[in-house]
């Protein structure tokens, strides 16, 4: 089992921190200089980096790494001479997501609810779905691939929703249709997190809801396969505009967004009762 990363987004700010030397190892052999320079500007980088420091350096900061990314595809070759396959193609993908994230942030802080094409959320969207295509054709062509995101991330159809940017499933489902099925994760009740620790209670979900109408078969876990489900009487709600709840949505105020299941997943697994995560403490 082999654990890759594909969100533009800094994930780890801890992990992050090891990225400045591993350009420099992965240059060196080529370009002493240049690995020197390249290992002092993103430690630079990491040390100063938020949203305020990526919008007012953002020229900057999109020149450096372009460069990079530049430099990375057009040494790779001879970069897999010493440090085989898999590095130069990380180190690529590291340096353009690093670019694609600068212009998230800079488009988050003028709106945050822009869900045009140069709006945040498909900045983000458009560059997993890019990381993951490189990962898959790239690194892992022969390899099953187990891609963990949020529903409002992994569903095909968003432009039918009141979020309508271009997901990353979206973009998966349009490359790989044929390799992939799609599930989206469901709660009833109990309690989730958000990625900044905040906990909020989720009460059962009401009646008129997908989830609602799942838990009526009192089962407390149930995977559903809407890809091969036929089209008839019992199923018709797989195939019509359908209320839901997605766990982003528990801290927001809005109740419910209205899907239609079969356009957004292959299939839907659904608990009665969730828990937030024990958090690891430093």
């Amino acid at each position: 089992l082999t654990f890759r990363g594909f969100d533009p987004q800094i994930s780890s700010r801890s992990g992050i921190t090891t990225r400045p030397a591993f350009f420099r190892r992965l240059i060196a052999p080529l370009d002493q200089a240049y690995a020197d320079e390249v290992f002092a500007f993103d430690a630079m980088v990491i040390e100063r980096f938020n949203a305020t420091y990526a919008r007012s350096e953002e020229a900057r900061l999109v020149a450096f790494y372009e460069q990079l990314t530049e430099f990375l595809e057009f040494n790779r070759e001879r970069l897999r001479l010493f440090a085989g396959n898999e590095a130069p193609v990380i180190a690529g993908r590291a340096a353009w997501s690093m670019v694609q994230h600068v212009q998230q942030l800079r488009s988050f802080l003028a709106d945050q609810n822009d869900a045009s094409l140069n709006g945040h959320m498909a900045i983000r969207d458009g560059a997993m779905a890019d990381n993951i295509t490189t990962l898959a054709g790239d690194l892992y062509p022969d390899k099953k691939i187990i891609i963990w995101a949020a529903n409002i991330h992994v569903r095909h159809a968003s432009e039918q929703t009141t979020w309508v940017f271009p997901t990353m499933g979206k973009w998966l489902a349009e490359r790989f249709r044929d390799e992939l099925y799609t599930i989206g994760i469901y709660p009833n009740r109990g309690q989730v997190s958000t990625g900044s620790r905040t906990v909020s209670a989720i009460e059962p979900a009401p009646d008129g809801t997908m989830e609602h109408l799942l838990m009526e078969t009192r089962a407390p876990l149930m995977f559903l396969d809407l890809l091969h489900a036929p089209r008839e009487a019992g199923t018709e709600w797989m195939f019509q505009a359908t209320p839901t709840r997605d766990a982003e949505l528990f801290t927001t105020g809005m109740r419910t967004v209205p899907i239609v299941p079969r356009d957004q997943y292959d299939g839907i697994l659904l608990f009665d009762e969730v828990s937030a995560p024990r958090f690891l403490m430093r």
